[in-house]
């Protein structure tokens, strides 16, 4: 049986929560809740890690919809500008 200690979801949260929400220190954190410096700030790599993913897949999200959107305008252009060629050529 191993001697790790396995923490819950809420645990971690409530613990990374107070060091970024809170600016309570990782050491007082440690401290008060009886859990390795070393733990606590794996726990908020993990965080900052998915946090980082996150961000990049809306930014990637965000560029498909511009270049669609950017596609989009490029072809009204283009109707428009053949429009104002065809009513110069009738005058």
């Amino acid at each position: 049986m191993s001697g790790r200690v396995r923490y819950s979801s809420d645990f971690k949260d409530n613990a990374v929560n107070l060091v970024l929400r809170d600016g309570v220190s990782v050491k007082d954190v440690s401290d008060e809740l009886g859990v390795t410096q070393k733990t606590i700030y794996d726990w908020l790599k993990r965080v900052n890690e998915r946090t980082t993913t996150s961000k990049s897949s809306e930014l990637l999200e965000e560029i498909e919809a511009l270049k669609a959107e950017l596609e989009k305008v490029k072809a009204e252009r283009e109707v428009l500008r053949q429009a104002a060629i065809l009513m110069a050529r009738s005058d």
